[in-house]
Order: structure tokens, then C-alpha cells, then sequence
């Protein structure tokens, strides 16, 4: 019997990276004192919808056979948003007591995914490639921030957080605008290219 091969459906990494941004705009101005401690049940029911896009982007592209964005999505939002905000509300409603210690500590192992993500993404274009040296920074920062209870680490995190909250949120937008209109998008060549 011939193998049928199933159509793609099309580009998720921009709702993917529609997620990411709103996660890290949250995680900053949570960092940066935006979000009052009282209302941290607000991050945590606002987390939901977005880990259900990152992992849904995730499939998506995992079907449409790019396996390193579709881990890479579907993974930072169960790992990275999804499980975070659970516990965090969890805290928030009295029903754990979380320390703070085991949130740096995932904060830390969520950056070292990132550092080994980066080598693959070294062959992606400059512009996405720079989502794991930015995310290694501002999860190791953010990690130790915990761990330490460094309220100037927690800045810094904060900070350095809006960047690909802002950044990647425009490129989302603009991959998408421009598969639309059929125009291709100058966001860099790769930093190891394809051999021939």
C-alpha cells in the first residue's frame, strides 16, 4: 500500500513565538516589581493559555518535520511556563509553601537546555539563533536571583527579559506578515552554514 504524506499545516512557529514573548513580557514586569506580590495568582492563570499556545506551536511544527523548534516550543511551555505557573499558584493559594530555591534551580536547568539548543540553532539565522544566548543570560540570571535572593539579579532578569519579550514579538508578527504578502524577511545569515 503507497504511504500517503500528510499535508503541512502551514508556519506555527510565529504563534509559538506569540507565547514566548507574552511569557517573558510577564516573567519582566514580574521581575521588575510590576506584578504586586498579592496578585501573583494573576501570572500564574495568565501562564495557562500561553504554555497551551507554545506546546500547541510546538506539535505543529513538529509535524511539519522541524523537530528542533517543535521540541524547543512544545518543551518551553510545559517546562519553562506551564509547570512554573501550577506551582506558583499553587503557593499563591496556600496549598504548597514553594521555595524559592527549586524555582532558581529550574531557572538554571532550563538555561543549560537553552545553552544546547544554541548549537543546533547555530545553522538557524542570526536572529533566531540569538534567542539562546539571550535566554542563557536571563535564566541564569534569574535563577541565581532566586537562589541568592539577589533583588538586583531579579532586575537584571527583569530587564533582559523584555528584550526577546519585545524583540521576538515583532518577529512574529513579522513572519507572518510577510509569508503572507510572499516577501522574504532579512533577519540574518546563519553563524555555520549548510554545506553544499
Amino acid at each position: 500500500m503507497k504511504e500517503q504524506r500528510a499535508t503541512a499545516w502551514g508556519n506555527a512557529v510565529p504563534l509559538g513565538l506569540t507565547g514566548y514573548c507574552l511569557a517573558c513580557l510577564l516573567f519582566g514586569l514580574t521581575n521588575l516589581g510590576f506584578v504586586e506580590p498579592k496578585n501573583i495568582a494573576f501570572l500564574s492563570i495568565a501562564c495557562i493559555p500561553i504554555a497551551i499556545v507554545l506546546f500547541t506551536g510546538g506539535l505543529i511544527t513538529l509535524r511539519n518535520g522541524n523537530t528542533l523548534d517543535g521540541c524547543m516550543l512544545a518543551a518551553f511551555g510545559m517546562l519553562f511556563v506551564f509547570g512554573p505557573a501550577l506551582e506558583t499558584w499553587a503557593a499563591a493559594v496556600g496549598l504548597i509553601k514553594l521555595p524559592l530555591v527549586v524555582l532558581g534551580a529550574w531557572n538554571l536547568l532550563l538555561a543549560a537546555f537553552m545553552a544546547i539548543w544554541g548549537i543546533p540553532l547555530s545553522r538557524a539565522p542570526i536572529f533566531a539563533f540569538a534567542i539562546s544566548p539571550m535566554m542563557v543570560v536571563v535564566l541564569t540570571s534569574n535563577g541565581l536571583s532566586m537562589i541568592l535572593e539577589s533583588s538586583t539579579l531579579s532586575t537584571i532578569a527583569g530587564w533582559v527579559f523584555l528584550i526577546p519579550g519585545l524583540g521576538w514579538g515583532l518577529y512574529a508578527m513579522a513572519v507572518n506578515l510577510s509569508a503572507a504578502i510572499g516577501i522574504e524577511l532579512p533577519v540574518g545569515s546563519p553563524l555555520i552554514k549548510e554545506r553544499a
